[in-house]
């Protein structure tokens, strides 16, 4: 019995009979799969097929995928309606890793942004964070908050903004919990980070500015706001 053969059934072949079954180099019982969205390029997230999760996938239109530990086979979104649609599989040249195309019905992630691929390793917070806003942003408003107030052209985000700050306010409080105050900080970095993306502002953007006053006397960084 072939590596990867979970069951009885037969992997479609190509119109001049060729079938691809045999060439794939599986990976014990499963091949890794990179997952990408078909309408923006995007890279999604990765995962492992094994046989009967990539037949399902040719043969039904859905991507199901394959825990690597325990081997168990799972559809994306039977539980949550992320779906994926397969448009496009692909083999690599060496043939042991996918290539799937996808049209995501929703957010990918576990976490909420559409997709998986958002944390950038050592970067500071509002690089990282910028990061993760871009992917959570362009998941659905009816499954995200942040993209909700991405899209309201501002007014929501700077209501929430001008929130935060309120609730930092009164967690700075000197009879407050230290640990309140750490909290809100983080909520007020987040969201303005919000009311950037929110005005069309890339987060990055933070970074330019933050690097061009380093070292500069604050008087001074004042004085060059308030003549520009």
């Amino acid at each position: 019995m072939p590596s990867g053969h979970t069951s009885g059934r037969t992997p479609p072949m190509s119109s001049s009979g060729y079938c691809w079954w045999a060439a794939v180099r599986w990976h014990g019982a499963v091949v890794s799969v990179v997952v990408q969205d078909a309408d923006t390029g995007m890279v999604i997230m990765h995962a492992a097929l094994n046989r009967d999760a990539l037949v399902g996938c040719l043969t039904t239109g859905r991507a199901g995928y394959t825990a690597r530990a325990s081997g168990a086979a799972w559809r994306k979104g039977a539980g949550s309606g992320q779906e994926h649609h397969a448009a496009e599989v692909r083999m690599d040249c060496d043939r042991d890793s996918m290539l799937l195309m996808v049209h995501a019905s929703a957010a990918s992630c576990h976490m909420g942004s559409f997709c998986c691929y958002n944390w950038l390793l050592g970067c500071p917070y509002h690089l990282c964070t910028g990061s993760v806003l871009r992917g959570v942003a362009l998941a659905p408003c009816s499954t995200s908050h942040t993209s909700r107030l991405v899209r309201s052209g501002g007014h929501g985000a700077l209501r929430k903004l001008h929130e935060e700050l309120a609730e930092l306010s009164a967690a700075a409080n000197p009879s407050a919990p230290p640990i309140l105050a750490v909290k809100e900080a983080a909520d007020v970095c987040y969201h303005a980070l919000v009311v950037l993306m929110a005005r069309g502002v890339h987060p990055h953007a933070m970074s330019t500015e933050l690097a061009e006053r380093a070292g500069m006397p604050g008087v001074r960084e004042r004085c060059s706001r308030v003549c520009v």
